[in-house]
């Protein structure tokens, strides 16, 4: 019988990874469902802080992991969004309508990735 390098090394890291995938993006769901309705509740009181915060939070929490796992488009794609929030967090940008939209249609098109069998972002 002849084992491969591959088989011993190469292929039960690939099943981690697989698995690892997979529990990111079930607890990614977890966090966006969170992060929506916390958008929802900050398009009601602009001026809440802790909305924002949770927001950047939520935001922060979904990069890392993305980036961690190699997901570099998904990854810098919402830390533009986090960015924002960071700057809305310092006060040097406002929070308005055109924020909260932009946040959704960022919330929208990660649900699109996760949505992907191939996790194409």
């Amino acid at each position: 019988v002849h084992i491969s390098f591959v088989e011993i090394f190469i292929n039960p890291f690939l099943s981690w990874s697989n698995e690892f995938i997979d529990k990111f993006i079930q607890e990614s769901r977890d966090v966006i469902a969170s992060l929506e309705n916390d958008l929802i509740e900050l398009e009601k009181d602009l001026a809440n802080e802790s909305y924002i915060h949770n927001i950047f939070r939520h935001l922060h929490t979904i990069k890392g992991g993305a980036l961690l796992l190699g997901f570099e488009n998904l990854g810098n794609f919402i830390h533009e969004i986090e960015t924002i929030f960071a700057m809305v967090r310092e006060g040097t940008k406002e929070i308005d309508d055109q924020v909260i939209s932009l946040a959704f249609q960022a919330v929208d098109h990660i649900y699109k990735v996760f949505d992907d069998p191939e996790l194409e972002d």
